[in-house]
This record gives C-alpha cells, sequence and structure tokens, in this order.
C-alpha cells in the first residue's frame, strides 16, 4: 500500500503532463491531417507525411510547415520529459526499496551501498524537482492558452524559479549532504588524566572488550551515557571528531563503581567487532543526511514556488523509511549485543540494576526538568543544577513509586534509539521486580570525582529555558 501511495505521489504530474500532451498533440493531428486530405485526398493516409511528428521532425519538410508545428515541437519535448520522469521515480522507487530489503539482511552491504545510494537518490530527485517544475509550467501554459487564451505568466514564473531554485539547492546541497552528524552536548571536555581512577576503569574496560578506547571524553549535565563517530560541538564552541564519549556527571552520582564498568563496557562495545564499522560508516553519516536534507526542504520555504517539492519531499519520507526499517533492526541488535558484553565483564545482576538506575534516572530527570522551568520562570536563581537534581530526588515518593512503569521507558541518544527496558532485561534473562528490589534510587555513591564546572553548565542551561520557555 505503501509503494502504491509513493507510485502515485512521485508519479501524477509527468502522468498529468503526459496525458495533456497527448490530448494537444492529438488535436494539432487532427487539424494537420484532415487538412493534408482535403488537398491530396484519401491517398494522404498512406503518406508518412500523415504522421504530424514525423513531418515537424523531418528536416527536408519541417522548414516548410515551422510556423504549424511550433506548438507540437514543444509538446512532443515535453510528452518525452514526462516519460523519462515516470521512468525516473519508477527507477529509483524500484531502487530504495530492493536495497533497503537486502541491507535488513546484510549489514556489510548497507554500510557499502548507503554512500552511493544517498547520491544516486539525492540527484535522481534533484532532476525530478526541475522536470516537475517544468511540466507544471508547460502544463499550465498549454491549458490557459490552449482552453482559456490567457496566461498568468507570474504564477508560471514563480512555480518555475521554485523549481528551478530548488534543484540547483539540492545538487548543491548533495554535496556536503552526506556528513556525519554534529552533536551538540552541555559539557566540557576533559582529559584522561583528569581522574585516575575513570583512567584505570577505562583501560580496563577497553582491553576486556577488546574495543578502541574514545578520544574524546566529554562530561556534562544530561542524564545519559553515548559514545559516537560523529562530530561533537560543545559550550565553547570547539567541534571534535573521531570517536568520543559522553558520561553524565549528574547520574555518576548514585551509581556504584561496577555498575559504571557495566555502563562503560556497554558503550565500548560499539567501538569493537563489527559495530566499529557501523558506528562509524553509516549511522552518523545515516543522521547527517536526515538533518542536513530537512535543513535543504526548510531553506526552499512554502507557497507556489514549493509545488514541485512536494513529490521531492515523499519521494525521501520513503527513502528514510525504508531504510529505517534497517536502521532499527540493526541497532536494536548492536543494543542488545553491548548488554551481553557488559553482563559477561560485570555479571548480569549488576549491569541489570545499571541499566535499570540510568533508565530511572532519566525520567527523574524530565520530572525534575518541568519543575525547573516552573521555578526559573518564576524568578528562582538556580546555581546548580546537579545539585537541584539530587535535592529533587530526595524530596521524592519513596523508591517503589520512582520506578513506576519504568519498564516502558526508553532512554535519549543525540543520534540513536535503543530497545526498550523490558527487552533488554529479557534478553540478559532478569527480571525486572528483582532488579528493583535491589536498588535505592536515593542512596549516593560520589565513586568518580570529575572536576565539573556545574555551575557554568547550570548558567548555560538556564538561559536556555529563559530563551524557549519565558
Amino acid at each position: 500500500m505503501k509503494n502504491i501511495k509513493i507510485l502515485i505521489i512521485t508519479t501524477i504530474i509527468p502522468i498529468c503532463s503526459l496525458l495533456a500532451s497527448i490530448l494537444f498533440e492529438r488535436s494539432f493531428e487532427v487539424t494537420w491531417q484532415n487538412d493534408l486530405i482535403s488537398q491530396i485526398g484519401e491517398e494522404a493516409r498512406t503518406l508518412p507525411i500523415f504522421n504530424l511528428e514525423y513531418s515537424c521532425k523531418n528536416s527536408n519538410i519541417a522548414h516548410e510547415i515551422e510556423e504549424f508545428c511550433e506548438f507540437p515541437i514543444y509538446s512532443y519535448y515535453f510528452r518525452n520529459l514526462s516519460i523519462c520522469s515516470i521512468l525516473l521515480a519508477l527507477f529509483l522507487i524500484l531502487y530504495v526499496q530492493l536495497t533497503s530489503l537486502y541491507s535488513i539482511r546484510n549489514r556489510d552491504f548497507l554500510i557499502k551501498s548507503f554512500k552511493l545510494g544517498t547520491y544516486l537518490c539525492i540527484f535522481g530527485i534533484s532532476i525530478l524537482v526541475l522536470s516537475y517544475g517544468i511540466e507544471i509550467v508547460t502544463l499550465l501554459y498549454f491549458l490557459e492558452s490552449y482552453l482559456f487564451g490567457v496566461i498568468h505568466i507570474y504564477i508560471l514564473a514563480l512555480i518555475g524559479l521554485g523549481a528551478l531554485a530548488a534543484s540547483i539547492n539540492l545538487i548543491k546541497s548533495s554535496l556536503n549532504l552526506i556528513k556525519p552528524a554534529e552533536v551538540y552536548v552541555n559539557a566540557i571536555y576533559t582529559s584522561l588524566e583528569t581522574d585516575s581512577i575513570f583512567t584505570n576503569l577505562l583501560n580496563d574496560v577497553a582491553e576486556k572488550v577488546k574495543s578502541l578506547k574514545p578520544k574524546n571524553i566529554f562530561i556534562g549535565i544530561d542524564p545519559m551515557f553515548f559514545v559516537t563517530e560523529s562530530l561533537v560541538k560543545i559550550n565553547d564552541g570547539n567541534v571534535y571528531n573521531s570517536n568520543s564519549i559522553y558520561l553524565s556527571s549528574p547520574i555518576l552520582r548514585f551509581l556504584e563503581i561496577q555498575e559504571f564498568k557495566g555502563i562503560l563496557a556497554h558503550e565500548l562495545a560499539h567501538f569493537s567487532g563489527e559495530d566499529t564499522k557501523y558506528s562509524k560508516n553509516f549511522f552518523p553519516i545515516y543522521k547527517g543526511m536526515l538533518n542536513s536534507f530537512q535543513n535543504t526542504i526548510n531553506e526552499v520555504g512554502g507557497g507556489l514556488q514549493s509545488l514541485s517539492m512536494f513529490p521531492l519531499i515523499s519521494l525521501m519520507n520513503f527513502f528514510f523509511e525504508s531504510y529505517a526499517g534497517s536502521e532499527a533492526i540493526i541497532s536494536r541488535n548492536r543494543e542488545l549485543r553491548a548488554d551481553k558484553i557488559a553482563s559477561e565483564i560485570v555479571g548480569n545482576e549488576v549491569f541489570g540494576c545499571a541499566l535499570v538506575k540510568v533508565y530511572a534516572y532519566e525520567e527523574l530527570w524530565n520530572e525534575m526538568y518541568q519543575k525547573l522551568i516552573e521555578d526559573v520562570k518564576a524568578g528562582t536563581e538556580v546555581n546548580n543544577i546537579e545539585e537541584y537534581f539530587v535535592n529533587f530526588i530526595e524530596q521524592s515518593e519513596k523508591n517503589s513509586d520512582m520506578l513506576t512503569n519504568i519498564s516502558k521507558y526508553k532512554l535519549s541518544h543525540p543520534t540513536d534509539s535503543h530497545p526498550s527496558l523490558f527487552e533488554r532485561l529479557d534478553n540478559l534473562n532478569l527480571n525486572l521486580e528483582t532488579i528493583i528490589s535491589k536498588i535505592n534510587l536515593k542512596n549516593e555513591t560520589n565513586v568518580l570525582t570529575f572536576q565539573v564546572p556545574l555551575e557554568e553548565l547550570t548558567e548555560k542551561e538556564i538561559r536556555s529555558i529563559k530563551y524557549y520557555y519565558t
């Protein structure tokens, strides 16, 4: 059903153009043939010149009927352009469908073919946008002049220029389109020398996981842990490339050392084995392309000039939705694989406790953030958001209430999505109720003490809240 819908959307303009050109040509053909019969007789039907297209394209004849052929010759080009547009749209749809289906079973194929397929689709769609614009303008021109004898030149020019601008913009953007996504975090960059406990822990875990060690380490206040090959931009405006890890300072205050070791093992597992290629060569590029293309569409704007962009938007949505199935399956398998590796290093129950805590603290952070917004709007001064979070947890209800419905939560990640907690615990043969009974969310451990300028990070967060909510 989805394929039929996208097929209709992407071919409706050229099909209408094709039908219009056929009808337009037919009217001239009838006039031409009747004129020949009146001059030569019925034997004119047996002559090659009885076919108007043949006559208009025959160099020996065309110059004698140049004035009569002026409109039909444009219609022939119009018809051929419409046919080519239909064939190109069909090719792109078929290509996306087949490659996305095959990539579900073959991760290497997805990694190797995605860039090429993306360039092919972008340039193909750029051509379609331009051809759709030409077809819409020509179709309206023919209909208005032929049926009504009136031409709204400004409307036609607006649509045509919009299609031309969109096509040029897409072609220019495609040169920079396939690049890693840029992740912005409210964090600071730190070196391994900052904390000897962490350095020893990182070296130990990397050796056991057999993974690359992150070149960039960021400590921030957002409630998440992640690794990425995407570009990372932080508060001071600096952008870091290569493999990076982000650590949440507020959550670190509540994790046992073995629990943090499990989280670290999970994240570093993404830099090991086949995951390394996927983390580096596909996922950041996939997200970067998605973001860049959305920006390109936004630059085109709305109105009549964006009319020819509608099939493009639909086709690109189809492109992303098709690959999203492959991406979701691979991402799910990556997360479950990383969980297995982490549980082998620190033990099932320890890692299960770490998982539940991270899910719980992220949800508590979201609840705290709503309160923080209200306090900032009311004029309350907040200088340390981490302490604000700790106080929020201390004043919260009892432990069991804070863990209600936790199995439904999904973790945040700037360029990725995770399976549900229930699915991840089930993958480790763990029972949620058993894990919850072993957890006290109000128990601070403070096993790692990074020197984080929390006031600076808090100030940045408060500025954002004031900008967006007040």
